[in-house]
């Protein structure tokens, strides 16, 4: 199985909620580069990355997850 990150869910939050990538990063206190890393399922993003994406969110990290064969 592998398990990627369905950065869909996070632009979705973005477009719902009328943000930029800019915008999204302050938010959450995060990079622009680390929100790059997110939606190219680069393995070397940090946890606490996608803790603070997720606590904006109000979601669990597992949500993020996408999970294929």
């Amino acid at each position: 199985m592998k398990r990627e990150i369905d950065f869909d869910i996070i632009k979705k939050f973005m477009d719902d909620n009328g943000l930029l990538e800019q915008e999204f990063c302050k938010i959450c206190k995060i990079t622009t580069r680390d929100l790059q890393k997110v939606a190219n399922n680069d393995m070397s993003v940090r946890a606490d990355v996608i803790y603070k994406i997720t606590e904006v969110m109000g979601i669990r990290s597992a949500d993020l997850l996408k999970i294929s064969r």
